[in-house]
């Protein structure tokens, strides 16, 4: 049988907000996201203190955010193998904006979860949140350690989602993981936004990544499972609301080529935004397999956030008509030095948008999967067509996805 001991789940959900970016909008919040130059500074203050207290930088006392930490590497000589493959290197501090290299924020208040009854591993929850300057994810990260099964495993996910799990002393009530990602965006908005001028949109799906890091016993064979088992598979990557409705075959990703014995022990299971990783040669405890995995399973979740977030600001941008404005103001201002448009705030994040929406850098499996959608490509490209009608990008602008090998 099949005995688990340690697994880790990453649950986002996704804001994005243009209130910054708009030049007849607010004035940048008490962070200030409102430019290239402020966002530096206030990243330049983050990464002097190392952990910065939100009362420190903001003035005041957060509404629920407590620490601010920057997502820039130590040592951009010896960055993290993410940012090497995703940029090449380690970003640096003047790049922070054109890149938009989020701020990792902790939660002012202690955030418990509720186990399902008899569940038998320790469940340790780590709240954060993900800050862009053009929005925002709540990052709600589950380490299972101890010995568990696959069902005790889909029963977690599925408490999770579908119960109320999340406790708080600022809670009347345990709340749903629904009620708890709105609880923290009312206080993001009033802490880093414009408060009720924020006017982000949430997006209805949750990204999701779970990873099996360290096991004993048997193994989900792919050829085994029985309709049975890819319904528990399938239930992992999307526990509530309608899957995609394609088939388990369509749904799996194979780490391993046809001819190879392990071919159907190591693969990636992907359903809209959900993503189970099972890799049988990494769960052997040899080596530094587990941490390849670890490695695997946080690039995962950092690279199909970030390509998220792209993709939430250009069809925000082309949907609220904020592309045709930019063209107007434009159109009006006096005509800028090349300085002030290197400076353009939407410009500059457009841009990189829609260039590492074509080529990532950093592309495994499930990134491909995100990116290879029909619906996200279709978005994409209407949104392109839009940036290009307004001057925002050139008409060669248009670049081609390359596909990464996956790491094992």
């Amino acid at each position: 049988m099949t005995k688990l001991t340690k697994t880790r789940i990453e649950i986002a959900d996704r804001h994005t907000s243009l209130c910054f970016l708009n030049k007849n909008g607010t004035t940048p919040g008490p962070l200030g996201f409102g430019g290239s130059s402020q966002y530096r500074d206030l990243y330049k203050k983050i990464a002097a203190a190392g952990l910065a207290n939100y009362s420190d930088l903001a003035g005041k006392q957060g509404a629920i955010l407590d620490k601010l930490c920057s997502r820039l590497p130590e040592d951009p000589y010896k960055p993290l193998k993410y940012w090497l493959w995703y940029m090449g290197r380690g970003p640096e501090l003047g790049e922070v904006w054109a890149e938009a290299i989020p701020v990792l924020a902790t939660l002012d208040c202690r955030i418990d979860i509720q186990l399902p009854p008899g569940f038998p591993a320790k469940v340790k929850l780590l709240p954060q949140v993900l800050l862009y300057p053009f929005g925002w994810s709540t990052w709600v990260s589950v380490l299972i350690s101890g010995e568990h099964t696959l069902d005790d495993l889909s029963a977690l996910v599925v408490h999770i989602f579908q119960q109320s799990p999340f406790s708080s002393p600022l809670y009347a009530k345990p709340l749903t993981l629904s009620a708890h990602l709105d609880f923290v965006a009312n206080g993001i908005r009033t802490d880093a936004f414009a408060g009720a001028a924020t006017k982000d949109r949430k997006d209805v799906s949750l990204a999701l990544v779970i990873t099996v890091l360290e096991k004993h016993g048997g193994a989900p064979d792919l050829r085994a499972l029985g309709v049975a088992g890819e319904q528990q598979l399938r239930s992992l990557v999307v526990p509530t609301g309608p899957a995609s409705g394609k088939s388990f075959e369509n749904l799996v990703f194979h780490f391993r080529s046809k001819d190879d014995p392990n071919y159907d022990l190591n693969y990636l299971v992907t359903d809209q935004l959900g993503r189970f990783v099972w890799m049988e040669n990494l769960l052997r405890p040899e080596d530094k397999n587990q941490m390849k995995l670890e490695c695997y399973h946080h690039n995962s979740f950092r690279a199909l956030v970030q390509a998220w977030h792209f993709y939430g600001l250009i069809k925000s941008g082309s949907e609220d008509g904020l592309f045709q404005q930019w063209k107007k103001s434009k159109k009006k201002a006096a005509p800028a030095n090349n300085e002030e448009q290197e400076d353009d705030p939407l410009a500059s994040l457009m841009t990189t948008a829609f260039r590492r929406l074509d080529n990532f850098g950093y592309q495994n499996a499930s990134l491909r999967a995100f990116l290879e959608a029909d619906s996200i490509k279709k978005q994409i490209e209407a949104s392109r067509k839009k940036a290009i009608s307004a001057g925002l990008l050139t008409p060669d602008s248009g670049g081609n996805t390359q596909s990464g090998a996956d790491e094992q």
